[in-house]
């Protein structure tokens, strides 16, 4: 169990990039460690987490937990908000692409498979 006083809740963003951002901020504040780091977002989100946090600086211990769930868990949610779970799909591949050469995220592999997806997806 952990004690609820180690626990950082960044609240404050609207993006991944500010997600981290704030939470070093945050970290810095409460004089805390961030030497052990459990990131949790949606699983096609997931993927851009990993890569935004190696970017503030050195390597550190961290997990990455989407929380469990199955393409009709997540199909529901979004339409809950009247939205469409696939809708974002072919943004989120492009934000890994843009923002790797942009230097905010470290690079990440995406398989020619996930490309040609993103190209049928937006046609």
């Amino acid at each position: 169990m952990i004690p609820p006083a180690a626990i950082l809740l960044e609240s404050a963003s609207a993006n991944t990039d500010e997600n981290v951002r704030h939470l070093v901020e945050l970290a810095r504040r409460t004089n805390s460690s961030l030497d052990h780091v459990r990131f949790v977002a949606t699983p096609f989100r997931q993927h851009r987490v990993e890569p935004t946090w190696q970017t503030p600086g050195p390597p550190r211990s961290r997990g990455f937990g989407p929380p469990a769930s199955t393409l009709a868990t997540d199909t529901a949610l979004f339409r809950i908000k009247n939205e469409e779970l696939i809708a974002p799909l072919p943004g989120e591949i492009e934000r890994l692409r843009s923002y790797a050469k942009r230097e905010r995220i470290a690079p990440a592999h995406l398989p020619s498979p996930v490309i040609e997806a993103r190209k049928v997806l937006t046609t």
